[in-house]
């Protein structure tokens, strides 16, 4: 499949790296811009992941998220919300991929990214499941691009 050979081919790029001593840090700033950009989108999308196994930051795909449940949908209508996981803003704004040393951390300070991100129980006496939602995810695309810059500075 394309997504295994654009792995692959980052894989091989990164396994170049790894016997030469080439400074990435110069070029960690535009991925991590690329990377945030490409989570960000996920939101304006409505969902874009594989909609299946497990879920991780390379489980871009086509699928849109779950709908609302009919309950939440007459609830945030009646404040003029209708995109999921978008009522506010806040957590696509909060989204932050930023260098850190030799790596990049993607982040939110909103303690519920993270059951929005992969689901489960909450609410009061955690009775209410929330599907997973994954936006924590990045394209195929982003990746080649970010494939693209790695090799650019390999030369």
């Amino acid at each position: 499949m394309s997504i295994q050979i654009t792995l692959q081919a980052v894989n091989a790029a990164f396994a170049k790296l790894q016997q030469q001593t080439l400074n990435l840090r110069p070029i960690l700033p535009a991925i991590a811009e690329l990377i945030e950009s490409d989570i960000k989108d996920n939101f304006d999308a409505g969902g874009r992941w594989s909609g299946s196994g497990a879920t991780t930051l390379l489980s871009g795909g086509t699928e849109k998220w779950k709908p609302l449940a009919p309950s939440t949908l007459r609830q945030k209508a009646k404040r003029g919300y209708r995109k999921i996981l978008v009522s506010t803003g806040e957590l696509r704004n909060s989204i932050e991929a930023r260098p850190e040393g030799n790596s990049i951390v993607i982040s939110s300070n909103k303690e519920y990214a993270a059951i929005h991100n992969f689901g489960g129980k909450a609410g009061k006496n955690r009775s209410v499941t929330i599907p997973a939602r994954p936006f924590l995810v990045i394209q195929k695309e982003t990746l080649e691009e970010v494939l693209e810059l790695i090799t650019d500075n390999l030369a």
